[in-house]
């Protein structure tokens, strides 16, 4: 049986609707076991991605790894944030080789989207090339009309360079 006890009893509709209404609410904890439900009553690449983009954000990153990378492979119609947060997980690690190998996921989106300019200016960032990156990502966060999460955590990597002189 699930954690949330919910196999047979939910359609993996209701149990995402769940998930995503527990995210709304800021209930993490909550939200982590009905995406992990999800995920693997009903393996697809959007249950996994939901699954995998929860333990990211709990910081549980061998889970988030696992789950993203999964989603990747079976396929998601949330792809692309699959692979920015993969290879965010990664640089952030000190992984670059696998960063630069998940974000050539991102190579189909235009050269000024956000996932694009974010994943390049933190490849920047952590080449030491503080200008260039505080450039990219700025210009990511204007980019990004979609995801205010996103943008949060990249004002904070802004926060950062701006302490450090960059």
């Amino acid at each position: 049986m699930s954690k949330a006890g919910f196999d047979g009893i939910l359609s993996e509709r209701e149990l995402v609707h769940l998930a995503e209404h527990a995210l709304r609410l800021g209930q993490w904890d909550r939200a982590e076991i009905l995406a992990k439900d999800a995920a693997e009553l009903y393996p697809r690449g959007d249950f996994s991605y939901l699954y995998g983009a929860v333990c990211a954000h709990q910081k549980e990153f061998s889970l988030a790894i696992k789950w993203l990378g999964d989603a990747l492979e079976r396929g998601t119609g949330f792809r692309h944030a699959a692979a920015f947060q993969l290879g965010l997980i990664h640089i952030t690690s000190g992984d670059i080789a696998a960063s630069e190998a998940v974000w050539s996921e991102l190579n189909d989106l235009s050269e000024d989207h956000y996932y694009r300019l974010f994943a390049a200016g933190m490849s920047e960032l952590v080449m030491n090339n503080f200008a260039e990156a505080k450039a990219l990502i700025s210009q990511g966060v204007i980019e990004n009309t979609e995801f205010e999460s996103i943008n949060d955590d990249m004002k904070f990597v802004l926060e950062q360079l701006s302490e450090v002189g960059g």
